[in-house]
C-alpha cells in the first residue's frame, strides 16, 4: 500500500508539473513555402481552445500570395454568430518558417501580435503555431476540405509531436458554416 501512494504521488506530481511547462517556439528546420499553397483553399479542422476561437465557428483561407516581405493570403473568417468577414493578413519574414502578421485589424488580433510558426506539408495540413504571452500554444490546423480525413488529421498530429508541441485541440465547426 505504501509503494502504491509513492508511486501515485509521483505520478500526479509527474502530471502536474507536466501541466504548467510553458509553450516554447519551436526551431524549424524548413522554411514555409506559400508559393506551393497558391491556388488552394484551406479551412480550419482543428485548433487550440484560445480567446479568438471563442468567436470562431470557421475559417476559410486561400490565394497564398508570395511578396516582396513574406507572403499574403485572403481570409473569410464565419464568426458564431453567422456573420462573416472577408480580409488578408500580410506576414514578413523573421526566420525560417517564422513570420509576423504586418497590421493588426482589431482587437481580437491583439493576441496574434507575435510570431508565427507556419508549417505544412503541403497535400495534408498546413498550421499556424505560436506561443502566447501567457505560455499557452495557439495552434490552428487548416485542412484542403471541411471534413477532414483521418490521413490529413495523423499528419498534423505527427508534425506537431514532431515539433514537441504539446496541448489539446478542438474540432472547428467548418462543416456548418456557410
Amino acid at each position: 500500500m505504501f509503494f502504491t501512494k509513492i508511486i501515485l504521488a509521483t505520478l500526479l506530481l509527474s502530471a502536474a508539473i507536466a501541466f504548467e511547462q510553458k509553450c516554447f517556439f519551436p526551431e524549424l528546420a524548413r522554411d514555409f513555402d506559400a508559393y506551393k499553397l497558391h491556388g488552394t483553399t484551406w479551412y480550419t479542422g482543428l485548433q487550440t481552445n484560445d480567446a479568438v476561437a471563442a468567436n470562431i465557428k470557421c475559417e476559410r483561407a486561400g490565394n497564398f500570395t508570395e511578396t516582396s516581405t513574406g507572403f499574403q493570403t485572403d481570409f473569410r473568417t464565419f464568426k458564431k454568430s453567422n456573420e462573416h468577414i472577408d480580409w488578408v493578413a500580410h506576414f514578413t519574414f523573421l526566420r525560417s518558417a517564422v513570420y509576423q502578421e504586418s497590421k493588426v485589424k482589431d482587437v481580437e488580433n491583439v493576441l496574434l501580435e507575435r510570431d508565427f510558426a507556419f508549417i505544412s506539408d503541403y497535400l495534408n495540413y498546413c498550421m499556424g503555431i505560436l506561443c502566447s504571452a501567457e505560455g499557452q500554444w495557439i495552434v490552428w490546423i487548416y485542412f484542403q476540405t471541411k471534413t477532414p480525413s483521418l490521413t490529413n488529421i495523423a499528419a498534423a498530429y505527427n508534425e506537431l509531436q514532431r515539433l514537441g508541441v504539446s496541448t489539446q485541440l478542438y474540432a472547428s465547426q467548418c462543416e456548418k458554416a456557410h
